[in-house]
């Protein structure tokens, strides 16, 4: 299958500007969060179960949701437009951005 995503995405995510500041995002994370999931977290304080540590930065406002490469650098490069997910909440906020 063939990758649909916009090549100005794919170049975004695979630069070296993109993994720095995923690495730091994640260090800023472990430090402040102890390192879990930072939905997890939120789930847990209304009753959920036990956070699980976070492996993904996930964008909050989709990348791709820009129309222009200056918009979408802004969205990809912007620390409060992040949030540090486990595999399965950052598939579960993928699926809720489908619907």
């Amino acid at each position: 299958m063939k990758d649909q995503r916009n090549p100005e995405y794919r170049r975004i995510i695979t630069g070296k500007r993109w993994q720095e500041l995923r690495g730091a995002y994640m260090l800023k994370n472990a430090i402040d969060n102890g390192g879990f999931c930072e939905q997890c977290v939120k789930n847990y304080f209304i009753g959920g179960p036990r956070p699980r540590k976070a492996t993904e930065v996930h964008h909050i406002v989709p990348i791709e949701s820009a129309s222009t490469r200056e918009e979408m650098e802004a969205l990809a490069y912007d620390e409060g437009n992040l949030i540090a997910l486990c595999r399965d909440c950052h598939h579960e906020a993928h699926r809720q951005l489908g619907k």
